[in-house]
């Protein structure tokens, strides 16, 4: 697979923030933005008021001179449930009904009520059958055209929608720095991803997904203590279950740059794994070219740069 710049205009709306980023159309950075969002507009469970929200998303645009309309939106990752599943080969024909049947047992709905899309990450052989390793995302229909309304509604139009693993991962494997590309591929990683509702946690074993593990954040600020026991939960979790190497190798924390840099400091602390900030393993240079922005911003911006991105087959 091959990454490529599909939409210029990329946005990761959390529950407090705004996150807006224009690319030009060769993937450089040329305007990151990072606003507020008032109170009463959106909330754990879904947006409150679209047509609010759509028209102070609509005033940002304006305020920072945005002409693009054309968008790719990253949802938040409490609304998105991923499942790794393995199935044998079979014609894709009948392939969604299979993952249906599947992931049935881990949505609280039946599967009809959510999009549900998937991707086949690597084969196996095992006793002469090859078999798929699938990586299947489901998310409720409601929560999708909510989203897709408030967009409308600032006068954008959305062209995709994606998910914060899919972006963040997307993001290091396009501008990661040369050094780190085979590691991106070759070792066993944890991506841990701060926002103000809750945090991911995500193993990938070589490159490959594994597991993950949403925390939700039940106090005003995060506690980074809590995210702390939860990460070692999961790279426990990682130890005792994966076949082969069942090491772990790195840590990278994507957020707000104070709260990152407390939680890196603390996990330092307690782990062998090298623990890095998202930004120590990207080429600046290409990402950024002559755009400047300040590294509080910067920190800010990995899943809206992501989900400008696309896979295509080469």
């Amino acid at each position: 697979m091959i990454l490529t710049p599909k939409v210029s205009l990329g946005l990761n709306i959390d529950s407090n923030r705004i996150r807006l980023i224009r690319m030009d159309n060769n993937s450089f950075c040329k305007k990151g933005i990072v606003e507020h969002i008032p109170n009463g507009l959106i909330a754990k469970d879904g947006i409150l008021s679209e047509d609010l929200l759509g028209k102070h998303i609509k005033e940002i645009i304006k305020l920072y001179k945005i002409r693009e309309k054309r968008c790719a939106l990253c949802l938040p990752a409490h609304y998105v449930t991923i499942i790794g599943i393995n199935l044998p080969k079979m014609e894709k024909e009948i392939l969604m009904a299979n993952i249906h049947y599947d992931i049935k047992e881990y949505l609280p709905l039946e599967p009809e009520n959510y999009i549900i899309d998937y991707r086949i990450m690597n084969t196996s052989v095992v006793n002469d059958i090859e078999y798929w390793n699938i990586l299947v995302v489901a998310v409720l229909k409601e929560i999708i055209t909510s989203y897709i309304r408030v967009l409308k509604k600032a006068g954008l139009k959305p062209i995709y929608l994606d998910i914060p693993f899919n972006c963040i991962q997307k993001l290091l494997v396009k501008f990661a720095n040369d050094s780190k590309q085979s590691l991106l591929k070759n070792e066993n990683i944890c991506f841990v991803d701060l926002e103000h509702y809750y945090n991911d946690i995500i193993i990938l074993k070589k490159g490959i997904y594994f597991a993950n593990r949403i925390v939700v954040n039940d106090k005003e600020k995060p506690d980074l203590y809590q995210i702390k026991n939860e990460i070692l939960g999961v790279i426990k979790y990682f130890n005792n279950q994966a076949t082969g190497d069942n090491q772990l190798n790195h840590i990278i924390v994507f957020g707000e740059e104070e709260i990152s840099w407390k939680l890196l400091e603390l996990l330092k602390l307690n782990l062998q794994s090298d623990v890095s900030l998202w930004t120590d393993w990207i080429n600046f240079n290409e990402l950024f070219s002559d755009y400047y922005a300040d590294k509080e911003v910067i920190m800010s911006l990995s899943k809206a740069i992501g989900s400008t991105i696309r896979r295509i087959a080469p």
